[in-house]
């Protein structure tokens, strides 16, 4: 089995940050005024460029359409924030050096949101983890190029080696 993950949030936030961060996330995901008030917001451009701004992606017009559609739905909204309220990244750093499988780390190298540098502090706590930088790319890199992403997938799940 293999793993692959796209610039992600693996070590704990902030200490204040990181307690505080799953519990609101939770209360935010359980109150529908809040996700609701969080969607609506979402349909105001200025919000939405905000947004892609702090991803470091650069998408086109039909990505930004299809983007501001996502989030100005209540449901999607929801959904992410219950994934969030449920981030245990404490005990994911604490169990990250003794992962088996092969990690593969993607790392945007225009990501705002989460830094490139978070694959390399993963592949301090588990050596055989490979990175593989995308240059040019923001957090939303499976939007900007599908293609290239779609291929990482395949490779790893073939066994294939990547490339840095």
């Amino acid at each position: 089995r293999e793993i692959i993950s796209r610039n992600g949030a693996l070590p704990p936030f902030g200490r204040a940050v990181g307690q505080l961060f799953a519990p609101v996330a939770r209360m935010f995901a359980t109150l529908p005024l809040m996700t609701t008030m969080f969607a609506w917001r979402a349909r105001d451009p200025k919000v939405i460029d905000g947004i892609l701004k702090q991803t470091g992606s650069r998408l086109d017009a039909e990505g930004v359409a299809l983007y501001s559609r996502l989030a100005a739905d209540a449901g999607h909204v929801g959904a992410a924030l219950g994934m969030m309220a449920n981030w245990d990244l404490h005990t994911l750093e604490r169990d990250l050096p003794r992962l088996a499988t092969r990690l593969v780390l993607v790392a945007a190298l225009r990501d705002e949101m989460i830094r490139p540098s978070v694959a390399a502090h993963a592949r301090r706590l588990l050596p055989s983890a490979e990175i593989v930088r995308l240059p040019g790319l923001g957090h939303l890199a499976h939007e900007e190029r599908p293609d290239l992403v779609a291929g990482l997938i395949e490779d790893v799940a073939a066994g294939r080696p990547v490339r840095d």
